[in-house]
Parts: C-alpha cells; sequence; structure tokens
C-alpha cells in the first residue's frame, strides 16, 4: 500500500494539471439564437489573458449576414477587421437560415416544428492572426425557439444546446456541419469507434433503423481506409421539398428520407456521400471529377466488397456506367454530372487494375486515397498522379493525358 504523503502528492500533481491552461489557448464562444422566422442573433465572443488572438478578418462574402456590430473596421462591402482587445471581447451580427427555393430542392428550412441547416451559412467566413502557437478552445451554443431540441455534429459539454468545437486541421475553430432542431427523432449506436446519430423530425417516415444497419455494416471497411475518420457522425434526414439526394459535410451528412440504400443503377447515395465526409476534401477548380469520382466508385465497391451485392450485380453497374458516361465528352469541369461522374469511374476501375497489376496485386487504389486523404491541400490531377506514383512507381497509364478526355 502505498504512502499517505505520496498520495497526497500524486492527487496534487493531477489536479495541477488539469486545471492549467497553456498560455497560448484563448477561448471562442460562438452563441446562435434561432427565432420560429428562422432569423438568428449570433454572437462570437473572445476570452483570453494576453491578446494571444491579435486580429480577425470577417468575410460576408454571400452579403446574407446583417447588422454587424462591435469594434469593427470596414474594409470594403463584404469584408471588416475586429482588432481584438487584450482582454478579449465580442462582435455580434444577425442570419438568416437560408430558404431560398432551387430547382434541385432547398438545402436548409425552418418549418413550424423543425428546422435543418448548415451552421457555417449562419457564420462570416474569418481569418486570423494569432501570437505564434495560439489556438482556440471553442463552444457552440445554439438557442432554439422554446421546448425545441438540438443536435450538431459535436460533443456535448453536459449542457442542453451546448457543444464543443474541436478541428483537429485547424488553430482557430470554426464550427461547420449539419444542424437539427425541433421535434426529433433520433436513434444512437457506437459503430466501429463512431459515435453514430441518425435523426429526423418526428411525424417523417424516415427508416432510422435501416440507414443505422447499413451504416453498422459498412463503417468498419470505411475506416479502414480513412483513419482519421470523425469519431462522431451525424446522419440527418428529411423529406420534400428538401434536395432529393445526399449532401456531406464535415462529421455530418444530409440524405433525403426517400433515397434508398442501394440505387437502381447499383451505387450507394449514403455511401456516397460517407466516402466525402472520410476523404473531407474539396477539389481544385476543373477537378471536380477526381473527388466525385472517387465518391461513386467506392460506393459501388464497397457494396461489392461486403458481400452487399454480388459479383455480377458489380460488373454490370460498371457496365450501365460506361454506357453513361460515352455522353460525357470531358472530364475537366468546376461540377461534375452525372455523365461526367461515371466516365470517372471508368478511370478509377482501370486505375485499380493497374496498381494491382504493376505491384503484383500488393497494392490497390486504397493506398492512392489514404495518401490523398493525408493532404491538407484542395486536390487535382497532379496531386492525385503524384499519389498514383509513390504507389506504383510511376505515372500509371490510366493518369495520362490520352486516356483522360479533356485534358
Amino acid at each position: 500500500m502505498r504512502s499517505l504523503p505520496y498520495l497526497l502528492l500524486a492527487a496534487l500533481a493531477i489536479a495541477a494539471c488539469a486545471s492549467a491552461a497553456p498560455e497560448d489557448d484563448y477561448q471562442l464562444d460562438y452563441r446562435v439564437a434561432i427565432g420560429l422566422d428562422g432569423v438568428a442573433d449570433v454572437t462570437l465572443s473572445v476570452s483570453q489573458t494576453d491578446g494571444q488572438l491579435k486580429r480577425l478578418r470577417l468575410n460576408n462574402h454571400d452579403n446574407t449576414l446583417t447588422d454587424f456590430e462591435g469594434s469593427l473596421e470596414r474594409i470594403d462591402s463584404k469584408q471588416y477587421l475586429w482588432q481584438v482587445p487584450r482582454s478579449g471581447g465580442t462582435v455580434t451580427w444577425r442570419a438568416q437560415v437560408p430558404t431560398t427555393p432551387q430547382s434541385s430542392g432547398i438545402k436548409a428550412a425552418i418549418m413550424p416544428t423543425w428546422g435543418l441547416f448548415r451552421i457555417e451559412t449562419m457564420l462570416p467566413g474569418l481569418a486570423s492572426v494569432t501570437r505564434p502557437g495560439a489556438e482556440s478552445r471553442t463552444t457552440l451554443t445554439i438557442e432554439p425557439p422554446a421546448s425545441w431540441q438540438v443536435l450538431t455534429p459535436y460533443p456535448s459539454d453536459g449542457q442542453d444546446s451546448h457543444f464543443i468545437v474541436d478541428d483537429r486541421d485547424r488553430r482557430f475553430d470554426r464550427p461547420d456541419g449539419w444542424i437539427l432542431i425541433g421535434d426529433i427523432g433520433v436513434r444512437r449506436d457506437t459503430i466501429a469507434a463512431t459515435k453514430v446519430a441518425v435523426a429526423a423530425p418526428k411525424g417523417l417516415e424516415a427508416r432510422r433503423l435501416d440507414v443505422m444497419a447499413f451504416a453498422n455494416w459498412h463503417l468498419p471497411r470505411v475506416r479502414r481506409l480513412f483513419a482519421d475518420f470523425p469519431d462522431r457522425l451525424l446522419i440527418v434526414m428529411a423529406d420534400d421539398p428538401f434536395f432529393r439526394g445526399g449532401l456531406s459535410a464535415p462529421n455530418s451528412l444530409f440524405l433525403h428520407v426517400d433515397r434508398p440504400m442501394i440505387s437502381g443503377n447499383g451505387t450507394s447515395t449514403f455511401l456516397h456521400e460517407l466516402f466525402h465526409v472520410g476523404l473531407s476534401r474539396s477539389a481544385a477548380d476543373g477537378d471536380d471529377w477526381i473527388v466525385e469520382g472517387l465518391a461513386e466508385y467506392y460506393s459501388l465497391v464497397w457494396l461489392y466488397r461486403t458481400g452487399t451485392v454480388t459479383e455480377r450485380r458489380h460488373l454490370g453497374t460498371l457496365s450501365q456506367l460506361r454506357e453513361w458516361a460515352a455522353s460525357a465528352d470531358t472530364l475537366r469541369t468546376s461540377r461534375a454530372s452525372g455523365a461526367t461522374t461515371a466516365l470517372a469511374v471508368g478511370v478509377f476501375d482501370e486505375l485499380d487494375k493497374e496498381i494491382s497489376k504493376r505491384t503484383a496485386n500488393e497494392k490497390s487504389l486504397d493506398d492512392v486515397v489514404r495518401l490523398l486523404g493525408e493532404r491538407e491541400d484542395t486536390l487535382d490531377l497532379s496531386a492525385l498522379r503524384e499519389a498514383a506514383m509513390l504507389v506504383c512507381g510511376e505515372i500509371p497509364d490510366a493518369l495520362k493525358d490520352e486516356h483522360l478526355p479533356g485534358y
């Protein structure tokens, strides 16, 4: 048995470590109070001890935010500069949940008993100047209409509607991802070390457990491809007039309630968006086919690898996509259409086969994707070629210009 003095010293040491915070840390608190009309009053508060956060540039890039208040210097019609006081301070603005109708369906709404939107649409773009090494400790508080529940991709700190925001890729944390508020039905489980929540407004015929079962069947394989896959995943669902497909965001994704887990052509909207969540990278202008083609390719490959579809069905899907791809004459586009994505699937199918052949089946496209996932910049053809060359020793024929329409 250890002596009392030893235990006392150990306890004091632990307490000291727990209470001490790095000198360069500063606190960011976002507070979003949303009314039934979809208008939100937003507050950003900074708490610090010695000017760790020096300046913030606020970019109202879409001119969707109004009524900025605080000690702000206006740079132009869309930008403000905030010289943050040494001990911190507060700025406020007003935001509107964007509900503009679109031909493909809306992507945000406040309904009588629930609301669904992306939190980043309520916030300006932010660029920070800090003391070297300074990092933010960040919280997000959502204040919905009375009695409404709140779901975010972030863990709660134990208080209702109060969440901890921690992005491992950023020193300055800015909340992003899907937010569902209101009278909500939710199913939760832990799958492959990821805490999964599947949620939809009550009253909708949303197959929450079907989605959870599909995630349980595939998420372990997804996590093997993406070592940094989020530890939390929020899946939100809604019906018309919302977009009739899937939309990914950091640590979260949207799925229309009418979308099947497996589409008639043998792909999966759910797995397509799950790939985007795992890769968490956007494409450079003109190279959207890379991220969209990979997502679609893996949506059908995962179905085959898990035994969800037979080899015959899998080959039939690839054949259908090749026929669809015939109507696309180029890969280069800022937004890949269905035919362009189908064309890209064919490129990645050939690339996967070529890598396996060149490496005597020791490597595959999986190894290329893992390298792409480690990058911090946008993805383009040069990044894809570089990753493929690292895997198989030279640029594969499948990625040479003559095999890539439009290059």
